[in-house]
């Protein structure tokens, strides 16, 4: 099959949890024998990243993508349509700006839904229009019924990433956070968690220095993968706005360790259960038991235990296969 992905978020410029899907969605299909174009935002020179990849690359120069990214993506597609038979558009804002194209399949990923209230017109609209919906977590899938029951066909979608990179030999002792610095990732958690087992912590995506740790800041995925495979065990304990809204939608991260055979500390919120796996479920991650989480940080075995859930429940075959049933 003929298969376009579009994004505004991709490699190299963009390292969030909608570019990574889209890059290893479009990797996985590649692999099942699909021939596959992601249309993407384009942010400059990406052209040896781009020709390095497995399949096309197609960039979409604009102005203020914010604002009218999803028509600069129209008006690029416009006569192209029919020459794929599915496209799948990496998040529903973009999917509701582009022509009426037949068989429109929309991904979710979290805060595009996690954050309304109430859906709004176009949301609304799209609902009636798009052929299939893909949330990546049962939670997302859930949210989206609760703003727009009218949606058809909704499938929660594996994440395709690789489910084996190797687990590296030893492993420190630190404790890793990857997450945005934004209150809602419930870093000051982490970092107290992490207080309460007399350990160190590295925080990816925060720039000010924790007083038990590091700080670096955004860095690439490779960066991160290196420094999440040295990590004890990753934390994730995020936290929902104000008014209950915005939780998590998944946790790619939490996958991404397993990957490696790095297991995750988590909290039940949104989807973070659905990607942790046997990790560690805080009840209160505000009142974290250091003996407790220490006692299942000693335990060598969680790492592969953390790999081989992942193996049975994510990766490329799967995701690809799933998706495949989802538009028949």
């Amino acid at each position: 099959m003929k298969i376009a992905l579009l994004t505004l978020d991709f490699p190299p410029d963009f390292i969030g949890g909608v570019s990574a899907w889209t890059k290893d969605m479009a990797t996985a299909l590649h692999r099942a024998g699909h021939t596959v174009t992601v249309y993407a935002k384009y942010t400059g020179d990406t052209r040896t990243h781009d020709t390095a990849l497995p399949f096309t690359v197609q960039r979409v120069r604009g102005r203020s993508w914010a604002r009218w990214g999803g028509w600069w993506m129209r008006w690029a597609l416009l006569g192209k349509m029919n020459h794929y038979d599915h496209v799948i558009c990496a998040t529903w804002p973009l999917a509701a700006h582009l022509p009426a194209i037949p068989r429109l399949a929309v991904a979710v990923h979290g805060s595009e839904i996690t954050c309304l209230e109430d859906a709004p017109p176009s949301l609304k609209a799209l609902a009636q229009t798009a052929y299939a919906w893909f949330p990546v977590s049962k939670f997302l899938a859930s949210e989206l019924e609760r703003l727009v029951p009218a949606c058809q066909r909704v499938t929660p979608l594996p994440m395709p990433l690789e489910t084996d990179a190797g687990i590296a030999p030893e492993r420190g002792e630190h404790l890793v956070c990857v997450a945005r610095d934004s209150e809602r990732k419930g870093i000051d958690r982490a970092i107290n968690i992490a207080a309460a087992t007399g350990r160190p912590i590295t925080l990816i995506g925060r720039s000010t220095q924790p007083p038990n740790g590091m700080a670096h800041g955004e860095i690439s995925r490779a960066e991160t993968m290196a420094l999440i495979r040295s990590a004890r065990a990753l934390i994730l304990t995020p936290r929902t706005n104000s008014a209950g809204l915005g939780a998590e939608g998944l946790g790619l991260c939490m996958l991404e360790a397993a990957s490696v055979g790095v297991p995750s500390i988590g909290c039940d919120t949104g989807g973070v259960r659905e990607a942790l796996g046997p990790g560690l479920l805080l009840v209160d991650p505000d009142q974290p038991d250091g003996g407790v989480i220490n006692a299942w940080l000693d335990d060598e075995a969680q790492g592969m235990r953390a790999q081989a859930w992942l193996k049975t429940h994510h990766g490329p075959d799967l995701a690809v296969s799933t998706l495949m049933r989802g538009l028949l």
